[in-house]
This record gives structure tokens, sequence and C-alpha cells, in this order.
């Protein structure tokens, strides 16, 4: 016997969820109506709730086929962008091939609640820290200016050139360097009663 069902969309899983919780708490205010009443306003928030989480996961998706990483930890949301195909080699030049990506990139940000949004650039150690230090902070800066321009708040937009520090990887294979050479974009999300 094959049980193996395709799941639910989160839409339709948080509409299912949200019928039987509206259900239920309208039973308890008016069990006459309250249930049918209930189930239906629970239905309505749930399927926005769940498209809203779907959406997000498909740009995620699109995003991670483009080589770019979404980390979420509690609140922290880390977006990490390999800087070898969107950049020019050693180059501040954003590669205006991938802009397409990077507006997808800007719709992801710009869909969630935050505070400041920090770019911070990072390289790997095949060059001196000083030109480092003043490559990572010039693409960060063409990272930052992009959000801008794309509609980012550029009050809450704060870039950082980081060199040669704090590399994920080891720097004594080609894989490993190409892992330290990155742009890190780190904002908080804000949590709101009415994020729904």
């Amino acid at each position: 016997m094959n049980l193996n069902y395709p799941m639910p969309s989160p839409t339709a899983q948080g509409a299912a969820i949200g019928v039987v919780g509206g259900a239920a708490l309208g039973s308890l205010s008016n069990p006459a109506t309250g249930t049918l009443i209930g189930g239906a306003m629970g239905g309505a928030l749930g399927a926005v709730v769940g498209n809203k989480v779907e959406r997000a996961q498909t740009v995620e998706g699109q995003l991670a086929s483009q080589g770019i990483q979404v980390v979420m930890v509690g609140d922290e949301v880390r977006i990490i962008v390999p800087t070898d195909n969107y950049f020019y080699k050693n180059s501040s030049h954003l590669n205006a091939n991938y802009y397409p990506v990077l507006d997808k990139l800007v719709l992801f940000i710009r869909g969630i609640p935050k505070t400041s949004v920090r770019v911070a650039g990072y390289s790997d150690d095949t060059i001196c820290q000083t030109r480092a230090l003043a490559l990572t902070r010039e693409q960060a800066a063409a990272v930052a200016n992009y959000l801008w321009r794309r509609g980012i708040d550029a009050r809450m937009i704060y870039p950082e050139g980081c060199g040669r520090d704090s590399p994920i990887s080891h720097n004594q294979t080609s894989e490993g360097r190409a892992q330290n050479r990155r742009i890190e974009i780190t904002f908080c999300r804000i949590s709101h009663d009415d994020d729904f």
C-alpha cells in the first residue's frame, strides 16, 4: 500500500489549520453560529498566512538555485551571496547578468519587516589585507547602493568591508577560497502582531 501522498501547499495547510482553530474558537463564543463563522474567518486568515510562507519559500528556492543562501536563526536573517558570479573578477563592479537574481533578493528583503541592514564584504587570503579591506568595502557599498536604488530604505543600510577576517572555509583549497569571497546581508526581523 502506497502512503506517499503529496504534501499540501503551505497555503492549504494554513487554511486547514485556520478552519479548525477558528471553528473551535467560534463554537466557544456561540455554539449555534460561531462554529461556521469562526471556521470561515480562521480559514481565510490561515490561507493568507500560508500564502505568505509559500511565496517566501518560492523566492528562497529561486535564490538557492543561483547560489545565494538564506539562513534564519531566530529573528536574525543572514543572506550569503558568493561574489565570484555577482562581481567581475577582483572588482567592485556588479555583473549586470545577475541583476534579475539581485532583484529577487530585493523582493525577499523588502517583504520582511526589519531594522537596520548590514551589508558586509569578505575576501579570501590571496590578496594583502589592505587591498582586501578596500575591495570588500567597495563591494559591500555596491550591493548596498543596489538595494537602495531598488527601494530598500537607505537610512537602514550600512556597508562594511571585513577583508580577510572571518573566513567560513579553509583558504587552502579553491572551493574554500570561493566560499570565503562573499557578501553577507544580515538583519533582524521585527515581529509584529499585524505581520499577517
